[in-house]
């Protein structure tokens, strides 16, 4: 069917015949003249409203028929060599019964949309269904899709929530290997890594089931060969994921290693991932302290009240009040001092006692129990400590001590490094304290001596008197305080009315800090994983503890990784943190991770990750006959199996209609000037014969 149409742009009627009655005057005797000329002047007034003649055929044609096959490398994940040869003669099939009818455009697809090549090779990693779907209705607007695929989708937009709005059919051939019955794996275990003996550990289980809804299988929690939690679970969905809780009670000290495992069901792929190792690192419920002084006080008293209260220490105390009688605490306790015994003990306080009233071998060992075991000292001075200057006690020592004191009342003054140790700091205020009544003589600080507080009033070679000072002596903590009574801070604001606040926080801190263990990090960082495929997010699971390893909220934790910029950890309580980065090449990168406590860094620990070249198709395949069938539903589509090749013939489409067009601007047409200078010749002629 053809239309013709003849447009002008201007109105030329009522000028033409304005024209025409000038002429028509003006050539009255010679109307042949009269009507040549008229025909020119028509003509030139019809050019110059450039006239338009447009020319439509309507004809139909065959429709664009969009024939997508999956190259993905899921396709062909079991090794079947055959399905290769399936997908050509399928295509060749396609062409023999719908090539009549259709244009057919054969497109290859994984994560980019490409013309078919001759030789079709499924090694692509990453399938966007969803994606290519709407790619295909951008170009070309199909009245239809042909679908060649496992229905497999592992990135971009989800395939059903496309098909949902396509405005054509869509026509599914399942394609690809058998699907599985499914999997259950156990992917990561939180909990706090450093606990105490005799507490209760939550534990979270996170587990991981594909294909076995309605199934009930077992978790277990073992230790060694003995199962110390069990707990039976029955899968709700198809594909679900959640945590199982879990509490253990660890009864001793040290490292703990446990094994997480879930009993595995019929046809699984891969029992492998059933079970997860973790470790627990075990602290002693309670660390012990060992008090050393020449006679009962108020700094013991005070101490034995501070530790009672706190369920994380313990003190022995001996008194040795002369040579044959001693008093010990807890009453009637038997404390020895050889070496196998006192390994048991965390810290040890030397308070105002000689060096002479020491327990005979006590200053012997305590070098080795420092310096080599990791054990801690806290040397309290007083009017009685004499004899330590050149000892092997003094040794130890951060400071140069003499055999004297200073007996007169100062206001104890800290240094900037002492006001920001964690010891002091959260310590509460320090302003204000009542003075104290003298200090024993320094001669000045060894070097690795961190001085955190001073008398101001007595002037040394090195500046002013150093009252105390922090150190460490091999592998263990030392810290000397050479002022006394500290009991007076606690006395006096009382009968002030105040509450002595820092003095209780101060002895407490100090004595956590120093009786716990100086090698733990108190930011600990675990990957979920020895090692990960790139295409899998790497897990970053952190926690912090303060100096008593216990565990710390509100931080902010980051992680700088070679070349990848910080991740900010989120806070998930407990003390614990947790984050991932993805798009990783293979590699080892070195990562280092930094803990901000109110706005301060407060600990730093470094690592490593190993990436490795992984395949995302390997870890779901099989045929989603269940996707594949929606999405040929909602777009009113239909879905057949790979072997139904003969139901191609059955499809039909509404014929399309094509128009082609063709415009004519006949200003731009040389005939019509032809035929304007053949009326100007004749009329030229005609007037020359008649002698015009």
């Amino acid at each position: 069917m053809a239309e013709f149409m003849f447009t002008l742009r201007e109105p030329l009627l009522l000028i033409l015949l304005s024209v025409l009655v000038v002429i028509w005057f003006g050539y009255r005797k010679g109307r042949k003249l009269l009507a040549v000329r008229s025909v020119v002047i028509g003509v030139l007034i019809f050019l110059l409203a450039e006239p338009l003649m447009r020319y439509m055929k309507r004809e139909d044609v065959k429709p664009i028929l969009p024939v997508l096959v999956d190259v993905s490398r899921s396709v062909v994940i079991d090794g079947t060599e055959e399905r290769s040869d399936s997908v050509r003669a399928f295509m060749k099939g396609i062409e023999s019964k719908l090539g009549d009818r259709f244009r057919l455009e054969c497109l290859q697809f994984w994560t980019e949309l490409v013309p078919c090549r001759d030789s079709l090779e499924w090694t692509y990693e990453g399938t966007a269904l969803g994606d290519v779907i709407e790619e295909v209705e951008k170009r070309f607007s199909p009245p239809a899709i042909l679908l060649i695929t496992d229905g497999v989708s592992n990135t971009g937009k989800h395939p059903l929530w496309v098909a949902k709005y396509a405005d054509f059919p869509i026509f599914v051939f399942g394609f690809g290997p058998p699907s599985p019955k499914g999997d259950i794996s156990l992917t990561r275990v939180r909990r706090n890594s450093i606990v105490y003996a005799g507490d209760e550990v939550p534990v979270e289980v996170w587990i991981k089931a594909d294909g076995y809804k309605g199934e009930r299988t077992r978790i277990s929690i073992k230790e060694g060969e003995n199962v110390i939690a069990t707990e039976e679970i029955e899968f709700k969905e198809d594909v679900e994921e959640r945590a199982i809780q879990a509490k253990l009670v660890p009864r001793s000290p040290g490292t703990k290693l446990y094994e997480a495992s879930v009993t595995p069901l019929d046809g699984e792929l891969n029992t492998e991932n059933n079970f997860k190792a973790f470790a627990l690192k075990v602290l002693k419920s309670k660390n012990k302290i060992l008090y050393i002084s020449s006679s009962p006080n108020w700094e013991h008293k005070f101490l034995t009240f501070m530790m009672e209260t706190d369920p994380t220490l313990e003190l022995h105390s001996y008194l040795p009040l002369s040579k044959d009688r001693s008093v010990t605490y807890p009453p009637g306790t038997h404390i020895s001092f050889s070496k196998g015994e006192l390994v048991d003990y965390d810290c040890y306080i030397i308070h105002d006692i000689p060096y002479t009233e020491l327990p005979e071998g006590f200053s012997t060992l305590l070098p080795e129990l420092v310096g080599d075991l990791g054990k801690s000292l806290l040397f309290i001075g007083g009017e009685r400590m004499r004899g330590y200057e050149d000892s092997r006690i003094g040794e130890i020592l951060p400071v140069f001590l003499e055999d004297r004191t200073r007996d007169k009342s100062f206001e104890l003054q800290f240094t900037p490094e002492g006001k920001a140790h964690p010891v002091i700091e959260s310590a509460g205020d320090h302003k204000g304290l009542p003075p104290l009544l003298g200090c024993n003589g320094v001669r000045g600080v060894k070097a690795g001596g961190t001085v955190w507080a001073v008398n101001s009033a007595v002037k040394t070679a090195q500046g002013e008197l150093p009252c105390m000072i922090e150190s460490t002596y091999g592998e263990g903590r030392v810290v000397v305080i050479t002022c006394f009574p500290l009991w007076r801070w606690y006395f006096l604001l009382k009968g002030l009315g105040k509450e002595p606040t820092f003095y209780m926080q101060f002895l407490t801190n100090l004595t956590r800090w120093l009786s716990t263990r100086k090698d733990i990090n108190p930011l600990i960082v675990e990957l979920s994983e020895p090692i990960y495929q790139t295409f899998e997010e790497v897990e970053f699971a952190a926690e912090l503890y303060d100096e008593g390893y216990k565990p710390i909220d509100g931080a902010f934790i980051r992680v700088g990784m070679d070349g990848h910029g910080e991740l900010t950890l989120r806070p998930l309580g407990s003390g614990k943190y947790s984050g991932t980065i993805s798009n990783l090449s293979p590699g080892e990168y070195q990562f280092t991770a930094t803990a901000y406590l109110e706005g301060k860094e407060y600990s730093v620990t470094r690592g490593s990750v190993t990436i490795v070249e992984g395949s995302i198709e390997s870890q779901e395949y099989g045929l989603a006959t269940e996707i594949l069938e929606r999405i040929a539903s909602l777009t009113g589509g239909a879905y057949y199996t790979f072997g139904d090749i003969d139901e191609v013939s059955t499809i039909t489409f509404p014929k399309t209609e094509m128009a082609r067009r063709r415009t004519l601007e006949l200003i731009y047409w040389p005939g019509v000037y032809v035929a304007l200078l053949a009326l100007l010749i004749a009329e030229w002629a005609a007037r020359r014969l008649r002698g015009l």
